[in-house]
C-alpha cells in the first residue's frame, strides 16, 4: 500500500457512521487501543492501523505494539513500505490520544472522528496526496 491508499482506507474506515473508534482498553493503566476489538462486520472496532491490516495478517500477538514494530516483525515490509511508517505512526499516535479522550469522557466520540478525518485530511493534504472530499 501507498500513503495514498492508506490514508483513503484510513479516511473511508472512520468516515462510517456505526465504526467505532477502536477504544476498548487492552491494559487499563496504559489504555492502549487494540487493533483488534471484534470481528463484527456491520460494527468493526479497529485501531487506526487495525483497519489498514488485512484480516488474514492479523495476529493477537500485535496488540500492544506499535505499527512500525508490527510491520518489522510479522513480515508486512512489503506491505507497507518504509516511506509510509511515519505517516503511519502519526495517524497512530493521533488516533489513539483521541481513544484516550473518549475513554476519559473528555470528548464525545462523533467529535475525535471528526477531528481525526480532519487531521488526516489535513497530513495527507500536507503530504501531496489527493484529498477526499
Amino acid at each position: 500500500m501507498n500513503k495514498q491508499e492508506i490514508y483513503l482506507k484510513m479516511r473511508e474506515h472512520f468516515s462510517k457512521p456505526n465504526v467505532k473508534f477502536g477504544v476498548i482498553a487492552r491494559d487499563t493503566v496504559t489504555e492502549d487501543c487494540v487493533y483488534r476489538g471484534n470481528s463484527d462486520p456491520t460494527s468493526p472496532i479497529r485501531c487506526i492501523f487495525g483497519c489498514i491490516l488485512p484480516d488474514d495478517k492479523y495476529d493477537p500477538g500485535m496488540e500492544g505494539k506499535f505499527a512500525d514494530q508490527v510491520i518489522d516483525q510479522y513480515g508486512l515490509k512489503d506491505m507497507f513500505p518504509s516511506d509510509t511508517w511515519e505517516f503511519i505512526a502519526d495517524m497512530q499516535a493521533l488516533h489513539d490520544e483521541l481513544a484516550r479522550s473518549i475513554n476519559r469522557n473528555q470528548i464525545d466520540i462523533d467529535v475525535a472522528r471528526h477531528d481525526l478525518i480532519y487531521e488526516l485530511d489535513r497530513r495527507a493534504e500536507k503530504e501531496g496526496l489527493a484529498v477526499a472530499i
